[in-house]
């Protein structure tokens, strides 16, 4: 069975929902098609995520699991840290 990509989008409601809590926690909301690309201050997401952070090189590593808070909970799928591309000489 052939599956169309538009069933992966999130819904704008919830999408929108999700923006406006975490923008008004600090965080830099951008909505893409699929998601929402977000960015804080390190201590920001510590809080909000309740993990510690510490930088792994480029990158960051996450000490503990990501717990999602309670009143985003239904509106988030997954929470992930993007990897600094690598680049080859």
């Amino acid at each position: 069975m052939v599956q169309t990509i538009g069933r992966f989008r999130a819904d704008p409601d919830a999408a929108e929902r999700g923006r406006r809590w975490l923008q008004a926690r600090g965080v830099t909301v951008h909505a893409t098609a699929f998601s929402l690309a977000c960015s804080a201050p390190p201590e920001v997401f510590e809080s909000l995520f309740n993990v510690k952070l510490s930088a792994a090189g480029a990158a960051w590593k996450v000490a503990g699991k990501i717990r999602v808070p309670e009143e985003i909970a239904p509106l988030v799928e997954d929470v992930t840290l993007p990897q600094p591309p690598e680049f080859f000489p």
